[in-house]
């Protein structure tokens, strides 16, 4: 696939919105797994210093922007672009092509009240996507084998894996070859709009100004080599 940026170590597709959907209907009718990732400022910072999150985020299908400050960062001025990756765009896209297929997921997240929170959020706004199926993944609670046995048993043809970095990208990395679905979305809060929604505009604000500090670094870093 052409028009990959790179980011703090990270490949990011730079393609348009109805471009990408068109990718994920197309990964909908595959036989295998198919991996998406919404990536977030935080993964990128997080992958800076993990060489496994690095790897496993590069072996994605699909890597999209989650906010427009990430393909500026990669040097994109085209402002359709910029806007694509608005924060929560691709999500609603994606949720409402779910929706109008009546697409049959897995909701996967971290927490029981994440759970209820993103399950009442579908449920709310997106009838059409049929939920066959929830599970907790974290550290004191499903282990990665019973997760992957409830995924499979549900008949699913899309996970959708609200968690965080880098547990999501872990789970998909380490399990891809046993995941009976046939497209996995690896989703963070704030690429739904989430952080903003909640009222945490402080931290979000305080992200950014360490993320364009550590890409100023890595440019700086480069021109010196």
């Amino acid at each position: 696939m052409n028009n990959i940026v790179q980011v703090l170590n990270i490949q990011i597709h730079n393609i348009k919105t109805a471009r990408a959907m068109k990718l994920v209907q197309q990964y909908l009718q595959s036989e295998s797994l198919n991996t998406i990732e919404i990536v977030s400022m935080d993964t990128l910072l997080r992958a800076e210093e993990d060489l496994k999150l690095q790897e496993s985020v590069n072996q994605f299908d699909l890597v999209i922007a989650g906010d427009k400050e990430i393909l500026k960062a990669a040097g994109i001025t085209n402002e359709a672009s910029l806007q694509d990756a608005e924060e929560g765009v691709f999500w609603n896209n994606l949720a409402k092509m779910l929706d109008k297929r009546k697409t049959k997921i897995y909701l996967l997240t971290d927490s029981e009240a994440e759970l209820q929170r993103i399950s009442e959020y579908i449920q709310k706004y997106y009838h059409g996507i049929r939920v066959m199926g929830q599970g907790i993944l974290a550290e004191d609670t499903l282990s990665d084998e019973l997760v992957i046995n409830n995924i499979n048993a549900a008949g699913v043809d899309c996970v959708l894996g609200f968690l965080t970095s880098p547990v999501r990208e872990f789970f998909v990395a380490d399990n891809h070859a046993l995941l009976n679905a046939k497209v996995w979305v690896g989703i963070s809060r704030s690429a739904i709009g989430q952080e903003v929604r909640n009222g945490n505009r402080f931290r979000m604000l305080m992200m950014r100004l360490l993320f364009h500090r550590k890409v100023v670094q890595e440019k700086k870093d480069l021109e010196e080599k």
